[in-house]
């Protein structure tokens, strides 16, 4: 019983040091280059206004990081959050507008 206690514990602990160290990179495929913040920003504000159906894609559209970013403005401070580098943010320049949960959104980019 000894000899596989002690396999299972350096398992362990080097599982422990490579996730603090940042060794192992992040499940979703985002090295860590990608996951830097840009210099642009994303604001999100809630719309109660209808519009044109042409300005406004959905949230099932955007791509993963395209989502998360979203979510992360829509729930931060201000409704607003730095968009990560390697996202592409020319999608909220195309459309003016995102559908999310049955709410539809402004989305503006800015850079500084």
């Amino acid at each position: 019983m000894a000899s596989v206690a002690l396999p299972r514990t350096v398992v362990s602990l080097v599982l422990l040091l490579s996730v603090t160290t940042g060794c192992l990179q992040p499940l979703d495929g985002d090295s860590r280059d990608e996951t830097e913040l840009g210099s642009h920003a994303l604001t999100v504000e809630k719309e109660e206004v209808a519009t044109t159906p042409n300005s406004i894609i959905d949230f099932e559209e955007l791509a993963p990081r395209q989502q998360n970013t979203f979510e992360r403005a829509l729930n931060g401070s201000y409704n607003t959050t730095r968009i990560p580098e390697g996202v592409d943010y020319d999608v909220w320049y195309d459309h003016e507008y995102v559908r999310y949960r049955n709410e539809t959104y402004s989305v503006v980019v800015s850079a500084p």
